[in-house]
């Protein structure tokens, strides 16, 4: 059985940019045998997150990381998206492990409940991370009332795209900021100047968003500028 990594599941949850489309690898045919899988259990929250985007612009996108990641020199994923013609969209990875999913793919109606994707059955069956990830500016101050709100957003989102499963589900409320390199020093400043240090864990910082630090309000303070902040399950 595939083992995807999701935050479903107690496991974590880049940006835009790696879930733009490449042109590149339009022209990757498709290997001589393929196994096939529910598009919506290698791509979890995608078709919900399309059909809300319809609707107005997110604060989030989900993005998808392959663990392992393929060697750095490698763009094939080994993955082709089926379209609703039959034809097999190939699934490029970035420098970082994230799948880049075709364009065509944001349309509405695109991905179904009956879509598949394929992988090569000749190469090792990756696990896929599922991301959460905020579209805000990078930044060495964010308000507190600006973290609630998008924590807030997500938690309807995974209401939206698992129904009453959500209810039994673990929640997308601890945020993470990545950095390059170890994690610079970073703090929860209340409104009256009491500073708390955060998480620290290799190159990330995390926070994680209760009611009591939402009605307190304040600031999250970075020494450093991130690369990303992430919406988690810990």
């Amino acid at each position: 059985m595939i083992r995807i990594l999701t935050s479903l599941l107690a496991l974590a949850v880049f940006a835009g940019a790696a879930l733009a489309n490449a042109a590149s690898g339009q022209d990757q045919a498709p290997p001589a045998s393929l196994n096939a899988y529910p598009a919506e259990r290698l791509l979890p929250f995608w078709r919900t997150y399309v059909a809300q985007a319809q609707n107005g612009e997110l604060a989030f996108r989900p993005a998808y990381r392959l663990d392992p990641p393929p060697a750095p020199d490698e763009a094939v994923s080994g993955f082709w998206l089926e379209g609703l013609d039959g034809t097999l969209l190939p699934l490029e990875v970035d420098t970082e492990g994230y799948l880049i999913i075709p364009q065509a793919a944001e349309a509405a109606g695109f991905v179904t409940r009956a879509s598949r994707m394929h992988h090569d059955a000749q190469r090792p069956l990756p696990a896929i991370r599922l991301e959460i990830v905020a579209e805000l500016a990078p930044a060495r101050h964010y308000p507190i009332s600006d973290l609630a709100a998008i924590t807030h957003a997500v938690d309807h989102f995974q209401r939206d795209a698992m129904g009453l499963a959500a209810l039994m589900a673990p929640r997308f409320d601890t945020l993470v900021w990545h950095f390059d390199g170890p994690a610079p020093d970073g703090w929860l400043t209340s409104r009256n100047g009491q500073r708390q240090s955060l998480e620290a864990y290799d190159n990330t910082l995390s926070l994680r968003m209760t009611g009591r630090i939402g009605r307190q309000g304040g600031q999250v303070e970075l020494e450093a500028l991130p690369l990303r902040l992430t919406i988690e399950v810990r």
